[in-house]
């Protein structure tokens, strides 16, 4: 069931100060311009600050089920800790719920309707598993392919 859940949360242990390890996140995220911002070389885009980022992975394309990574500085010993969470942009999150939530009512109607025939499961049930779908592949897809850029970008401090 845990796999359903668009989210996902790392750390990273890094022997870099937190200063040095924001200096060197702000070489690798373009801050986005506009509606239509144009594509930078930068891996990321979004905001950071001295203590955290919140960020996406810079795509050709537009994916509505891109994560996006919300990461805290903290110090440790010499070094520091970067924590990192992976979820669902809110907008996203509330239209998927609707639409499952949506699904499972025409789902419980078919179940409660007095005259009940096999195929009459099928659709809903075909749509609540397509949205399952939507909702988890997707974001797999790109928090894989995030956490492996980052992974890279953190092993190097």
């Amino acid at each position: 069931m845990r796999q359903l859940i668009p989210y996902r949360t790392l750390r990273f242990v890094v022997a870099s100060p937190p200063d040095v390890v924001a200096s060197t996140l702000k070489t690798r995220i373009s801050n986005p311009q506009g509606f239509f911002p144009r594509r930078t070389p930068e891996p990321f885009r979004g905001r950071i600050s001295a203590h955290d980022f919140v960020i996406w992975r810079q795509i050709h394309n537009r994916n509505s089920f891109l994560p996006v990574i919300i990461g805290s500085l903290r110090p440790a010993g010499s070094g520091c800790e970067v924590n990192v969470v992976m979820r669902l942009h809110y907008v996203v999150a509330a239209f998927m719920v609707f639409w499952c939530c949506g699904v499972l009512t025409a789902l419980l109607g078919v179940v409660t309707h007095a005259e009940r025939h096999p195929l009459m499961f099928a659709l809903p049930l075909m749509m609540l598993v397509f949205g399952l779908l939507l909702l988890t592949l997707p974001f797999k897809i790109e928090a894989d392919r995030a956490e492996r850029l980052l992974s890279d970008l953190f092993a190097r401090l």
